[in-house]
């Protein structure tokens, strides 16, 4: 991003477990708070993405049910990580005019 000339580029990491197994009172919270929110958006998101992809409806539903019981199942941890750029400004080139 700097190399297109943006200025004061800042990147972030992540990580969010799914679920409340983590170790330490925060992320074990933030781990059950994101995995309610993500069970909470999982059937909208999989109806809009899936159905535009042709899916039928009872397709994505039974789907949607087994990744449900694959988060609640604590069998294996789920883990989020994210990567965030953003941009703190641009750098602006001022023409001169000829007139």
């Amino acid at each position: 991003m700097e190399e297109a000339g943006f200025e004061n580029v800042v990147e972030r990491y992540f990580y969010w477990p799914v679920g409340a197994w983590a170790e330490g009172e925060y992320y074990k919270t933030l781990g059950a708070i994101f995995q309610h929110n993500l069970l909470a958006a999982l059937e909208g998101m999989s109806l809009k993405a899936l159905g535009m992809l042709g899916w039928e409806r009872e397709r994505i539903v039974m789907l949607i049910k087994e990744v449900e019981e694959e988060i609640t199942s604590g069998k294996e941890p789920d883990e989020f990580f994210a990567h965030v750029s953003y941009l703190g400004s641009a750098r602006l080139t001022v023409m001169e005019s000829s007139c």
